[in-house]
């Protein structure tokens, strides 16, 4: 599914293993929409409108139109900005709070919970947790009600699960196995500290710093994070123990995808740079590797004596090209890494370069000794 401001969008549902279409709705009718998600017996998505906003369930069988909720300013909500699932009832985040409703019929279960700015709502396994800045906690409310019942000590100075990280926030919370895994603030390196809770008692598990603030995903028995950058880490869910750590070659977007067996879902990890990796566990986890990178910087626009002295990062190494463009660096690790300019350090920044070069992704696969070639070196343009 995918949506956007355009009115020209379609969904489109096919016959399981065929290629024929079963229905399709074409939005020119209805408007825009961002957020939409599959009950056991509808589609259900938001709907954008000029002055207020709705949400329509459409029937799995035929795509029929089966009931509306519409804003207003009499209604639970004017503008929705959240809409979501936990596998039994719906949930909208609207601009008066959070309300639920039945997917099925549309019928509105509670609403009204107030939800504060910046603050963000996680559910799931038969849970849900709305976070709250302050010693009292987050509040733990019944999903059929709406009632809160109880606290989850430990709360933040101020809330983030619903602050994009680039903004000083981090990812949303997630429920799994009647654990809470939340980051905290993140501290002034942009860093944060993974606690994990009991989702009943608020009762500390175990916490682990000194992560990115960007990927929280969690499965029935692992915790998956960022420690850096370009590198995933998979954390053992009861204890916080790191059982495994890949290099992805750059920054990515991970979720979790149905399949793997009976070891675990698989995870698709969307690399920023456009490489894609789908990953699946093993028997037992991979052993790093130890690497050599080489290569050689080759001018294009740029002086030849230009190509001396450019820092570049191989993995978590940062080398610099000798005189006639050349560079090399060992390391340790398992997965694959990238051969990239240093970033931090471009035009206007004190000692920073004024040349870049395309980043070079470098699978590791045994070999243990990489050459990439030429790299082509041109001037670092700026605005």
């Amino acid at each position: 599914m995918r949506g956007g401001w355009s009115s020209t969008l379609r969904f489109v549902a096919v016959e399981r293993g065929t290629s024929r279409i079963r229905w399709q709705i074409p939005f020119a009718n209805y408007g825009s929409t961002y957020e939409q998600f599959v009950a056991p017996r509808t589609f259900v998505a938001e709907i954008y409108g000029q002055q207020v906003d709705a949400i329509v369930g459409f029937g799995l069988a035929d795509g029929r139109e089966l009931w509306r909720l519409r804003g207003g300013e009499q209604e639970p909500f004017t503008r929705a900005s959240r809409t979501w699932t936990d596998g039994e009832r719906g949930y909208v985040r609207g601009d008066r709070g959070l309300l639920a409703f039945d997917p099925t019929t549309g019928a509105i279960l509670w609403s009204g919970v107030a939800v504060g700015e910046g603050c963000g709502v996680v559910t799931g396994d038969g849970a849900l947790i709305v976070e709250a800045p302050g010693p009292d906690g987050h509040r733990r409310l019944d999903p059929a009600t709406g009632a809160e019942l109880g606290r989850i000590a430990g709360g933040a100075a101020r809330c983030v699960w619903g602050v994009d990280p680039n903004d000083g926030g981090a990812a949303p919370a997630v429920l799994e196995d009647s654990r809470l895994f939340a980051f905290d603030v993140p501290d002034r390196r942009g860093k944060v500290e993974l606690r994990a809770r009991d989702a009943v008692s608020g009762r500390e598990l175990w916490r682990r710093d000194g992560l990115e603030p960007d990927v929280l995903l969690a499965d029935h028995d692992a915790v998956y994070v960022r420690r850096a950058w370009d590198i995933l880490v998979g954390l053992d869910a009861a204890t916080g123990a790191p059982q495994v750590e890949i290099s992805l070659a750059g920054g990515f977007d991970l979720s979790l995808l149905a399949g793997g067996g009976p070891r675990g879902p698989l995870l698709l990890a969307v690399g920023h740079t456009g490489t894609t990796w789908l990953l699946g566990r093993g028997e037992q986890p991979s052993a790093r590797e130890a690497y050599t990178v080489r290569g050689r910087l080759v001018p294009d626009g740029v002086s030849r004596k230009r190509v001396r002295n450019v820092p570049v990062w191989v993995g978590d190494k940062l080398v610099r090209s000798d005189a006639a463009g050349g560079f090399s660096a060992k390391g340790i690790a398992y997965g694959a890494i990238e051969v990239a300019v240093d970033e931090t350090k471009g035009p206007g920044t004190p000692g920073g370069s004024t040349v870049r070069f395309d980043a070079v992704p470098v699978v590791l696969n045994g070999a243990g000794t990489y050459d990439v070639g030429d790299v082509t070196l041109y001037p670092w343009y700026t605005e």
